[in-house]
């Protein structure tokens, strides 16, 4: 048994000597650009964005409706020098965001222990 098992272990060393390991493969400049909106007054989805990318480099800005009514913009950027960075801004709109309705419970469900 021992000696099938080193012939085994052989095996696999010289199968691994013989892979050949390749470095990752650059595949030459990447850019995109690309942008979507919602705007669903009837339940409130209102909401963009927009982006672009040129090699390491993409920038962009997306908006939305939070649940309070305000527009929040977020534009931001990310490079390999400077990292992410995003700059945010909230401001009033006349928006309202409509209310989930009420539900109502009308019987209370409780552990048969608890009815005595």
């Amino acid at each position: 048994m021992f000696n099938k098992l080193l012939i085994l272990a052989a095996i696999a060393v010289l199968y691994v000597n013989s892979l050949e390991f390749k470095e990752h493969e650059e595949y030459g400049p990447v850019a995109y650009e690309f942008q979507y909106a919602v705007h669903d007054p009837h339940t409130g989805d209102i909401k963009s964005q927009k982006e672009t990318r040129k090699d390491d480099k993409v920038e962009g800005v997306y908006e939305l409706i939070d649940s309070d009514g305000h527009r929040r913009i977020v534009h931001y950027k990310a490079d390999d020098h400077n990292g992410f960075e995003a700059t945010v801004s909230r401001e009033p709109t006349d928006i309202k965001i409509p209310l989930p309705e009420k539900i109502v419970a009308k019987h209370i469900l409780a552990p048969s222990y608890l009815h005595h």
